[in-house]
């Protein structure tokens, strides 16, 4: 029974230590990459405002079958666009568990028909301490993903002209 009550109160102790430290990073984490496109506003804009234009560019989208340009399954994620304008999309990546990532698609003009492509997911994260360490890898697994694909518009945007 001693033995049991130590492993019970080194237990609380123990996670009591782990919660506090988790709660002292960030409940918010922003993933941003941007790149420079040598091509019109109008061009960028024409493989951004939808999904089905995606598809030419997101590696994980090439093979699905999209019908809405505004919302589609992607593996067990459900993205949505919310907003377009000439200069900005906004969307939702919804997981099958509830968990959201805010999404933004900056399309910035630049000086002689070159714009700037900033790409950025925001998550709200939970306050268990599992939530908050996995977190810290959120850049190196979701930012090597946007790296890849705006290469990926750079190059279709670029050749378009």
């Amino acid at each position: 029974m001693r033995l049991f009550k130590l492993a019970l109160i080194s237990f609380v102790i123990l996670f009591s230590i782990i919660t506090g430290i988790g709660l002292l990073l960030p409940s918010k984490v922003i993933v941003s990459r941007a790149v420079d496109i040598k091509a019109s506003v109008d061009t960028i804009y024409h493989y951004t405002k939808d999904l089905k234009q995606w598809k030419l560019w997101i590696t994980s989208l090439q093979s699905s079958n999209i019908d809405n340009p505004l919302e589609t399954k992607m593996g067990k994620s459900t993205i949505r666009i919310i907003s377009t304008t000439k200069e900005r999309v906004e969307g939702e990546w919804v997981e099958v568990n509830g968990d959201k990532q805010l999404m933004a698609l900056s399309i910035i003009p630049s000086n002689q028909g070159q714009a700037i492509v900033q790409w950025q997911f925001e998550q709200q994260i939970k306050w268990y301490p599992w939530a908050r360490f996995s977190s810290m890898v959120n850049d190196k697994v979701i930012g090597a993903m946007m790296e890849q694909n705006l290469a990926n518009l750079k190059a279709i945007a670029e050749n378009a002209k």
